[in-house]
């Protein structure tokens, strides 16, 4: 763990609109589970996640992710770390992880 707030993230600003980029996607995991764990496989995640927890946040963020990595925007600073603080919650931890990839990653 580290002391960013936006962990396990990198946040950047520009322009009044924030990013949460995360580089290290767990690749390994999510194969496990049976998908690619690039970018757009952490935005179903992500999505599907914000839509479970708290519907609001989804009408907030922009995704713009690639192959190799995840990128959501926003120009709620707030939304992103609400975002930080659920994926933070299982991150590091593989079983919690393949969980919630299990039950987020799906499409539709």
């Amino acid at each position: 763990m580290t002391n960013n707030t936006f962990y396990p993230f990198k946040l950047s600003e520009y322009g009044g609109a924030y990013s949460l980029l995360l580089t290290d996607l767990k690749w390994d995991a999510f194969e496990e589970a049976g998908f690619l764990g690039n970018g757009h496989d952490w935005n179903r995640l992500i999505e599907n996640l914000c839509k479970d927890k708290q519907i609001d946040l989804i009408q907030a963020l922009e995704f713009d992710s690639e192959a190799d990595m995840f990128c959501v925007r926003s120009h709620n600073k707030e939304v992103l770390e609400k975002i930080s603080e659920f994926v933070s919650e299982f991150y590091d931890d593989k079983d919690s992880l393949l969980n919630h990839i299990s039950k987020y990653a799906q499409y539709g």
